[in-house]
Protein backbone atom coordinates (compact mmCIF):
# COMPACT_ATOMS: atom_id res chain seq x y z
CA UNK A 1 0.00 0.00 0.00
CA UNK A 2 1.37 3.29 -0.85
CA UNK A 3 0.99 6.70 1.13
CA UNK A 4 -1.80 9.08 -0.83
CA UNK A 5 -0.10 12.12 0.45
CA UNK A 6 3.57 11.24 -0.56
CA UNK A 7 3.41 7.82 -2.25
CA UNK A 8 5.66 6.26 -0.03
CA UNK A 9 5.81 2.73 0.53
CA UNK A 10 3.65 2.05 3.74
CA UNK A 11 4.08 -1.14 5.90
CA UNK A 12 1.39 -3.65 6.25
CA UNK A 13 -0.29 -2.73 9.82
CA UNK A 14 1.36 0.67 10.14
CA UNK A 15 -1.17 3.18 11.22
CA UNK A 16 0.69 6.58 9.84
CA UNK A 17 3.16 7.07 6.53
CA UNK A 18 6.98 6.60 7.67
CA UNK A 19 7.55 9.61 4.92
CA UNK A 20 5.36 11.99 5.68
CA UNK A 21 4.28 11.45 8.80
CA UNK A 22 0.27 11.10 7.48
CA UNK A 23 -2.30 9.55 9.25
CA UNK A 24 -3.61 6.06 7.71
CA UNK A 25 -7.31 5.43 7.46
CA UNK A 26 -7.94 1.55 6.00
CA UNK A 27 -11.24 0.56 4.66
CA UNK A 28 -13.04 -2.13 7.18
CA UNK A 29 -15.61 -4.18 6.42
CA UNK A 30 -19.00 -4.06 8.71
CA UNK A 31 -20.67 -7.22 9.44
CA UNK A 32 -24.52 -5.64 10.11
CA UNK A 33 -27.02 -7.97 11.56
CA UNK A 34 -30.71 -8.14 10.58
CA UNK A 35 -33.47 -6.43 12.47
CA UNK A 36 -35.87 -8.95 14.13
CA UNK A 37 -38.26 -10.33 12.47
CA UNK A 38 -41.56 -8.35 13.31
CA UNK A 39 -45.14 -11.06 13.67
CA UNK A 40 -46.56 -10.65 10.40
CA UNK A 41 -49.92 -9.04 10.00
CA UNK A 42 -52.62 -10.59 8.60
CA UNK A 43 -55.48 -8.13 8.95
CA UNK A 44 -55.60 -6.69 5.51
CA UNK A 45 -55.88 -10.37 4.24
CA UNK A 46 -59.05 -10.12 7.08
CA UNK A 47 -60.71 -7.03 5.67
CA UNK A 48 -60.22 -8.43 2.18
CA UNK A 49 -62.25 -11.24 2.87
CA UNK A 50 -65.18 -10.14 4.91
CA UNK A 51 -65.79 -7.35 1.90
CA UNK A 52 -65.76 -10.29 -0.88
CA UNK A 53 -68.08 -12.23 1.23
CA UNK A 54 -70.30 -9.01 1.64
CA UNK A 55 -70.10 -8.57 -1.99
CA UNK A 56 -71.48 -12.14 -2.56
CA UNK A 57 -74.17 -11.64 -0.38
CA UNK A 58 -75.56 -8.77 -1.71
CA UNK A 59 -75.31 -10.29 -5.34
CA UNK A 60 -77.36 -13.26 -3.76
CA UNK A 61 -80.35 -11.60 -2.48
CA UNK A 62 -80.35 -8.37 -5.27
CA UNK A 63 -79.99 -12.00 -7.79
CA UNK A 64 -83.22 -13.83 -6.25
CA UNK A 65 -85.62 -11.09 -5.60
CA UNK A 66 -85.16 -9.84 -8.85
CA UNK A 67 -87.76 -11.04 -11.86
CA UNK A 68 -84.42 -11.55 -14.30
CA UNK A 69 -82.31 -13.09 -11.59
CA UNK A 70 -82.26 -17.10 -10.64
CA UNK A 71 -84.83 -18.01 -7.86
CA UNK A 72 -84.08 -21.24 -6.25
CA UNK A 73 -87.77 -20.93 -4.24
CA UNK A 74 -90.14 -18.06 -4.11
CA UNK A 75 -92.12 -17.62 -0.74
CA UNK A 76 -95.63 -16.78 -1.30
CA UNK A 77 -96.70 -16.85 1.79
CA UNK A 78 -93.85 -14.49 4.08
CA UNK A 79 -93.94 -15.72 7.74
CA UNK A 80 -96.22 -13.04 9.26
CA UNK A 81 -94.61 -10.98 11.92
CA UNK A 82 -96.05 -9.83 15.46
CA UNK A 83 -96.63 -6.40 13.96
CA UNK A 84 -98.69 -7.81 11.04
CA UNK A 85 -95.91 -6.98 8.23
CA UNK A 86 -93.96 -9.96 6.70
CA UNK A 87 -90.48 -11.07 7.62
CA UNK A 88 -88.49 -11.99 3.98
CA UNK A 89 -84.89 -11.49 5.27
CA UNK A 90 -81.65 -13.20 3.15
CA UNK A 91 -81.71 -15.64 5.85
CA UNK A 92 -85.19 -16.69 5.71
CA UNK A 93 -84.96 -17.28 1.59
CA UNK A 94 -81.78 -19.15 2.29
CA UNK A 95 -83.82 -21.65 4.68
CA UNK A 96 -86.90 -21.66 2.50
CA UNK A 97 -84.78 -22.77 -0.41
CA UNK A 98 -82.93 -25.35 1.49
CA UNK A 99 -86.55 -26.83 2.66
CA UNK A 100 -87.48 -26.68 -0.78
CA UNK A 101 -84.62 -29.04 -1.87
CA UNK A 102 -86.35 -31.59 0.15
CA UNK A 103 -89.75 -30.92 -0.70
CA UNK A 104 -91.11 -33.29 -3.62
CA UNK A 105 -91.67 -31.77 -6.60
CA UNK A 106 -95.44 -30.74 -7.74
CA UNK A 107 -97.00 -33.32 -10.20
CA UNK A 108 -99.05 -31.35 -12.87
CA UNK A 109 -102.37 -32.22 -13.53
CA UNK A 110 -104.09 -32.00 -17.42
CA UNK A 111 -107.41 -29.97 -16.80
CA UNK A 112 -107.75 -30.79 -20.68
CA UNK A 113 -107.35 -34.34 -19.89
CA UNK A 114 -109.89 -34.25 -17.02
CA UNK A 115 -112.05 -32.82 -19.59
CA UNK A 116 -111.58 -35.69 -22.08
CA UNK A 117 -112.73 -38.15 -19.69
CA UNK A 118 -116.21 -36.06 -18.36
CA UNK A 119 -117.37 -35.34 -22.50
CA UNK A 120 -118.04 -38.91 -22.66
CA UNK A 121 -121.05 -38.38 -20.41
CA UNK A 122 -122.94 -35.46 -21.69
CA UNK A 123 -125.44 -35.79 -18.99
CA UNK A 124 -122.88 -35.77 -16.21
CA UNK A 125 -121.19 -32.74 -14.28
CA UNK A 126 -117.95 -33.48 -11.84
CA UNK A 127 -116.50 -31.67 -9.57
CA UNK A 128 -112.92 -33.17 -8.30
CA UNK A 129 -110.93 -32.84 -5.61
CA UNK A 130 -107.26 -34.72 -4.58
CA UNK A 131 -104.80 -34.01 -2.26
CA UNK A 132 -101.09 -35.02 -2.56
CA UNK A 133 -100.17 -35.87 1.28
CA UNK A 134 -96.29 -36.68 -0.21
CA UNK A 135 -96.07 -32.87 -1.02
CA UNK A 136 -99.60 -31.60 0.36
CA UNK A 137 -100.77 -30.12 -3.12
CA UNK A 138 -103.75 -30.07 -4.42
CA UNK A 139 -105.70 -30.29 -7.70
CA UNK A 140 -109.18 -29.20 -7.87
CA UNK A 141 -111.78 -29.26 -10.62
CA UNK A 142 -115.09 -27.33 -9.56
CA UNK A 143 -113.57 -29.09 -6.58
CA UNK A 144 -116.20 -26.35 -4.30
CA UNK A 145 -119.40 -26.24 -6.01
CA UNK A 146 -122.19 -28.07 -4.46
CA UNK A 147 -123.58 -31.23 -5.26
CA UNK A 148 -125.89 -33.85 -3.81
CA UNK A 149 -124.00 -35.94 -1.48
CA UNK A 150 -126.50 -38.90 -1.41
CA UNK A 151 -125.14 -41.57 0.42
CA UNK A 152 -122.43 -40.06 0.85
CA UNK A 153 -123.29 -38.07 3.99
CA UNK A 154 -122.27 -41.03 5.80
CA UNK A 155 -119.37 -39.76 6.34
CA UNK A 156 -120.66 -36.57 7.35
CA UNK A 157 -122.91 -38.09 9.64
CA UNK A 158 -119.92 -40.57 11.42
CA UNK A 159 -117.11 -37.67 11.72
CA UNK A 160 -119.73 -35.78 13.83
CA UNK A 161 -120.75 -38.72 16.10
CA UNK A 162 -116.32 -39.15 16.56
CA UNK A 163 -116.32 -35.61 17.26
CA UNK A 164 -119.47 -36.08 20.09
CA UNK A 165 -117.63 -38.90 21.32
CA UNK A 166 -114.47 -36.69 21.63
CA UNK A 167 -116.00 -33.72 23.07
CA UNK A 168 -117.70 -35.80 26.17
CA UNK A 169 -115.05 -37.70 26.37
CA UNK A 170 -116.66 -41.16 25.96
CA UNK A 171 -115.47 -44.70 24.34
CA UNK A 172 -117.19 -46.02 21.06
CA UNK A 173 -116.95 -49.23 22.25
CA UNK A 174 -118.87 -48.54 25.44
CA UNK A 175 -121.35 -46.36 23.98
CA UNK A 176 -124.85 -47.81 23.11
CA UNK A 177 -127.82 -47.21 21.35
CA UNK A 178 -131.05 -48.80 21.13
CA UNK A 179 -131.55 -50.01 17.10
CA UNK A 180 -134.90 -48.61 15.20
CA UNK A 181 -135.29 -50.79 11.92
CA UNK A 182 -137.05 -50.05 8.85
CA UNK A 183 -137.29 -52.95 6.54
CA UNK A 184 -136.02 -53.14 3.38
CA UNK A 185 -134.42 -49.34 3.93
CA UNK A 186 -130.97 -49.66 2.94
CA UNK A 187 -128.11 -52.73 1.97
CA UNK A 188 -128.48 -54.26 5.43
CA UNK A 189 -125.08 -56.82 5.49
CA UNK A 190 -124.71 -57.49 7.85
CA UNK A 191 -128.19 -58.48 8.49
CA UNK A 192 -129.57 -54.92 10.40
CA UNK A 193 -133.13 -56.58 10.76
CA UNK A 194 -131.23 -58.85 13.18
CA UNK A 195 -130.92 -55.59 15.57
CA UNK A 196 -133.91 -54.45 15.52
CA UNK A 197 -134.36 -52.99 19.12
CA UNK A 198 -131.48 -54.51 20.64
CA UNK A 199 -128.48 -52.21 21.79
CA UNK A 200 -125.19 -52.30 19.63
CA UNK A 201 -122.37 -50.69 20.16
CA UNK A 202 -121.54 -47.19 18.68
CA UNK A 203 -118.47 -48.45 17.21
CA UNK A 204 -120.14 -51.59 15.65
CA UNK A 205 -122.28 -49.14 13.80
CA UNK A 206 -119.42 -47.33 12.68
CA UNK A 207 -117.62 -50.44 11.73
CA UNK A 208 -120.90 -51.54 9.21
CA UNK A 209 -121.52 -48.54 8.16
CA UNK A 210 -117.69 -48.22 6.81
CA UNK A 211 -117.41 -51.47 6.01
CA UNK A 212 -120.99 -51.64 4.07
CA UNK A 213 -123.45 -48.98 4.37
CA UNK A 214 -126.76 -48.77 5.51
CA UNK A 215 -129.47 -46.08 5.30
CA UNK A 216 -131.11 -47.22 8.99
CA UNK A 217 -128.02 -47.46 10.73
CA UNK A 218 -126.79 -43.48 10.12
CA UNK A 219 -130.14 -42.45 10.73
CA UNK A 220 -129.87 -43.87 13.99
CA UNK A 221 -126.67 -42.02 14.29
CA UNK A 222 -128.32 -38.59 13.51
CA UNK A 223 -130.80 -39.86 16.36
CA UNK A 224 -127.81 -40.64 19.14
CA UNK A 225 -126.35 -37.29 18.80
CA UNK A 226 -129.54 -35.40 19.17
CA UNK A 227 -130.36 -37.70 22.47
CA UNK A 228 -133.32 -39.33 20.48
CA UNK A 229 -134.34 -36.34 18.55
CA UNK A 230 -133.89 -36.17 14.85
CA UNK A 231 -134.09 -32.26 14.56
CA UNK A 232 -130.90 -31.55 17.68
CA UNK A 233 -129.32 -34.34 16.17
CA UNK A 234 -129.39 -32.28 12.27
CA UNK A 235 -128.43 -29.32 14.63
CA UNK A 236 -125.54 -30.73 16.01
CA UNK A 237 -123.90 -32.29 13.00
CA UNK A 238 -124.23 -29.42 10.90
CA UNK A 239 -122.72 -26.96 13.82
CA UNK A 240 -120.01 -29.66 13.68
CA UNK A 241 -119.09 -29.08 10.02
CA UNK A 242 -119.71 -25.26 10.36
CA UNK A 243 -117.14 -25.30 13.98
CA UNK A 244 -114.66 -27.66 11.70
CA UNK A 245 -114.45 -25.23 8.51
CA UNK A 246 -117.11 -27.34 6.36
CA UNK A 247 -119.41 -24.66 5.29
CA UNK A 248 -120.64 -25.78 1.87
CA UNK A 249 -121.84 -29.78 3.69
CA UNK A 250 -124.97 -30.30 5.36
CA UNK A 251 -127.20 -33.60 6.56
CA UNK A 252 -130.82 -31.57 6.71
CA UNK A 253 -132.39 -35.06 6.10
CA UNK A 254 -132.27 -38.61 7.20
CA UNK A 255 -131.35 -41.31 4.26
CA UNK A 256 -133.93 -43.84 2.82
CA UNK A 257 -133.92 -45.19 -0.29
CA UNK A 258 -136.64 -45.16 -3.07
CA UNK A 259 -138.59 -47.59 -1.92
CA UNK A 260 -138.77 -45.43 1.59
CA UNK A 261 -139.17 -41.93 -0.31
CA UNK A 262 -142.49 -41.09 1.84
CA UNK A 263 -140.22 -40.94 4.94
CA UNK A 264 -138.23 -38.09 3.17
CA UNK A 265 -138.88 -34.76 4.77
CA UNK A 266 -139.10 -32.78 1.46
CA UNK A 267 -139.73 -29.46 3.23
CA UNK A 268 -136.11 -29.78 4.42
CA UNK A 269 -133.20 -28.76 2.48
CA UNK A 270 -130.81 -31.71 0.68
CA UNK A 271 -128.16 -33.26 2.02
CA UNK A 272 -125.12 -31.62 0.46
CA UNK A 273 -121.12 -31.20 -0.02
CA UNK A 274 -118.16 -30.30 -2.33
CA UNK A 275 -115.38 -33.12 -3.48
CA UNK A 276 -113.06 -30.70 -1.47
CA UNK A 277 -114.80 -30.83 1.72
CA UNK A 278 -115.76 -34.46 1.85
CA UNK A 279 -111.86 -35.22 0.76
CA UNK A 280 -111.25 -33.33 3.64
CA UNK A 281 -113.81 -35.32 6.18
CA UNK A 282 -112.66 -38.63 4.64
CA UNK A 283 -109.25 -38.27 5.17
CA UNK A 284 -109.93 -36.93 8.77
CA UNK A 285 -112.58 -39.72 9.30
CA UNK A 286 -108.98 -42.64 8.55
CA UNK A 287 -106.72 -40.52 10.91
CA UNK A 288 -109.26 -39.73 13.88
CA UNK A 289 -107.57 -42.02 16.12
CA UNK A 290 -110.85 -42.48 18.57
CA UNK A 291 -112.00 -45.36 16.40
CA UNK A 292 -108.81 -47.34 15.60
CA UNK A 293 -105.67 -46.30 14.56
CA UNK A 294 -105.55 -45.53 10.35
CA UNK A 295 -104.39 -48.75 8.86
CA UNK A 296 -107.59 -50.40 11.34
CA UNK A 297 -109.76 -47.26 9.80
CA UNK A 298 -108.51 -48.18 5.85
CA UNK A 299 -109.03 -51.75 6.37
CA UNK A 300 -112.97 -50.99 7.82
CA UNK A 301 -113.43 -48.76 4.85
CA UNK A 302 -112.87 -51.19 1.96
CA UNK A 303 -116.09 -50.61 0.77
CA UNK A 304 -118.32 -54.43 -0.25
CA UNK A 305 -121.09 -55.51 -1.79
CA UNK A 306 -123.42 -57.81 -0.03
CA UNK A 307 -121.24 -60.74 -1.30
CA UNK A 308 -118.26 -58.98 0.06
CA UNK A 309 -116.93 -57.82 -2.97
CA UNK A 310 -115.36 -54.48 -3.92
CA UNK A 311 -118.07 -51.53 -4.86
CA UNK A 312 -117.45 -48.93 -6.59
CA UNK A 313 -114.29 -47.26 -8.58
CA UNK A 314 -112.19 -50.36 -7.28
CA UNK A 315 -113.96 -52.51 -9.53
CA UNK A 316 -113.20 -50.43 -12.36
CA UNK A 317 -109.16 -49.74 -11.91
CA UNK A 318 -107.21 -51.01 -14.61
CA UNK A 319 -104.18 -51.28 -11.67
CA UNK A 320 -104.15 -52.71 -8.36
CA UNK A 321 -104.03 -50.10 -5.72
CA UNK A 322 -103.71 -49.90 -1.62
CA UNK A 323 -107.59 -48.27 -1.58
CA UNK A 324 -110.21 -47.28 1.44
CA UNK A 325 -113.14 -46.14 -0.22
CA UNK A 326 -116.76 -45.15 0.01
CA UNK A 327 -119.04 -44.60 -2.97
CA UNK A 328 -122.62 -43.19 -2.92
CA UNK A 329 -125.07 -43.83 -5.99
CA UNK A 330 -128.57 -42.93 -6.68
CA UNK A 331 -131.01 -42.68 -9.53
CA UNK A 332 -129.26 -39.22 -10.86
CA UNK A 333 -126.12 -39.30 -8.57
CA UNK A 334 -123.05 -41.25 -8.34
CA UNK A 335 -120.02 -39.93 -5.68
CA UNK A 336 -116.70 -41.76 -4.40
CA UNK A 337 -114.04 -40.54 -2.15
CA UNK A 338 -110.94 -42.95 -2.02
CA UNK A 339 -107.53 -42.99 0.15
CA UNK A 340 -105.02 -44.69 -1.93
CA UNK A 341 -101.30 -45.23 -1.08
CA UNK A 342 -98.84 -46.55 -3.57
CA UNK A 343 -95.36 -47.11 -2.09
CA UNK A 344 -94.79 -43.22 0.26
CA UNK A 345 -97.35 -42.01 -2.12
CA UNK A 346 -100.85 -41.05 -0.32
CA UNK A 347 -103.68 -39.51 -2.41
CA UNK A 348 -107.24 -38.44 -0.89
CA UNK A 349 -109.07 -38.49 -3.74
CA UNK A 350 -113.40 -37.19 -4.38
CA UNK A 351 -115.10 -37.34 -7.42
CA UNK A 352 -119.25 -36.07 -7.24
CA UNK A 353 -121.12 -36.61 -9.91
CA UNK A 354 -124.97 -35.68 -10.95
CA UNK A 355 -126.68 -36.06 -14.21
CA UNK A 356 -129.58 -34.16 -15.77
CA UNK A 357 -130.83 -37.76 -17.23
CA UNK A 358 -132.03 -40.52 -14.12
CA UNK A 359 -131.13 -43.93 -14.25
CA UNK A 360 -127.92 -43.83 -16.23
CA UNK A 361 -126.79 -47.72 -16.03
CA UNK A 362 -124.01 -47.25 -12.91
CA UNK A 363 -121.39 -49.07 -14.62
CA UNK A 364 -121.34 -46.74 -17.38
CA UNK A 365 -120.91 -43.86 -14.89
CA UNK A 366 -118.35 -45.48 -12.42
CA UNK A 367 -116.41 -46.15 -15.92
CA UNK A 368 -115.97 -42.57 -16.26
CA UNK A 369 -115.00 -42.48 -12.81
CA UNK A 370 -112.59 -44.98 -12.69
CA UNK A 371 -111.07 -43.46 -15.82
CA UNK A 372 -110.73 -39.53 -13.84
CA UNK A 373 -109.23 -41.56 -10.66
CA UNK A 374 -106.77 -44.02 -12.30
CA UNK A 375 -105.12 -40.79 -14.04
CA UNK A 376 -104.90 -38.80 -10.95
CA UNK A 377 -103.25 -41.60 -9.91
CA UNK A 378 -100.53 -42.29 -12.41
CA UNK A 379 -100.02 -38.17 -12.63
CA UNK A 380 -98.57 -38.34 -8.91
CA UNK A 381 -96.64 -41.17 -9.68
CA UNK A 382 -92.62 -41.01 -9.95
Amino acid sequence: MTCKNCGSVIPENSEQCLGCGAIIVRNQTRTVSPPPNKPRSFLPVIIIALFLIFGAVVYAVITNSSPGGRIIADNPNPTPTHDGSSSDSSSGKVNEALNNLNKPQKKEVSVERIESFTQRMPAGEYGIYMLNLKNQDAFSYRGESVYPSSAMSYITIMSAVLGYLEEHNMNPDSEYLQFSYLPGNGREIPNSSADADRYISIKRIIEGISSYGDNNRANNLVNYVGNNNQANGFSYINSYLRKNGYTHTEVNRKIFTGANSKFIDENANPNVTTAKEICNLFYNFINNGILGNSSYMKRICSYKSTDNRPVGVTEYLGHVYDIANHNASNSSVTNEVLYVTVGDTELVIAVLSEYSINDIPFSERMVIIASIVEYLIESQLD
